[in-house]
């Protein structure tokens, strides 16, 4: 049978054997801290009060929403990339261009928190290599920062602890 539910990220195997996961994801960073949320409300408050000075005030309500929702919907759109991580069993990991071999990798790990706008949290896969923590992905949803992190676990060939 097959699931009628779709995963958060392709993934191709290739002839040699590698595995490559392809996944969206938004470089736009973190939305937890409350100075973010704090600089956000800061910047929306100052254009309604701008839109009231130039509309009125009673049309200003109508058009600041609508031009929030054009707006966030232009900046969630323009942040959102297509990443992939090549895994190349018992060699090591390609992503963004670079390139980690597994020699030189302690350890993978998903650096999580809770977020404004992510009630299951959100996280970020990164390996630990000569005392430095290595991005592999920007911030998503944690389930997925998870399955990404199992599937390279499963790829490495490699025995993680």
């Amino acid at each position: 049978m097959k699931s009628s539910f779709k995963k958060d990220y392709e993934k191709q195997v290739h002839p040699d054997g590698s595995v490559e996961l392809i996944f969206r994801s938004r470089r736009i960073g973190r939305l937890s801290s409350g100075a973010s949320v704090a600089l956000i409300m800061f910047v929306w408050l100052a254009i309604y009060f701008t839109m009231m000075a130039y509309f009125g005030i009673d049309n200003a309500f109508i058009v600041f929403v609508i031009a929030a929702i054009i707006l966030f919907s232009m900046i969630a759109f323009a942040f959102r990339t297509k990443s992939t991580i090549m895994v190349k069993p018992r060699v090591g990991l390609i992503f963004d261009g670079k390139q980690l071999p597994f020699s030189d990798i302690e350890s993978i790990g998903i650096e999580s928190s809770g977020a404004f706008l992510a009630p299951k949290g959100i996280g970020r896969v990164y390996a630990r290599s000569y005392g430095k923590e290595i991005s592999l992905t920007a911030y998503m949803t944690l389930p997925r920062a998870q399955s990404i992190r199992s599937e390279i676990f499963a790829a490495s060939g490699i025995k993680w602890n």
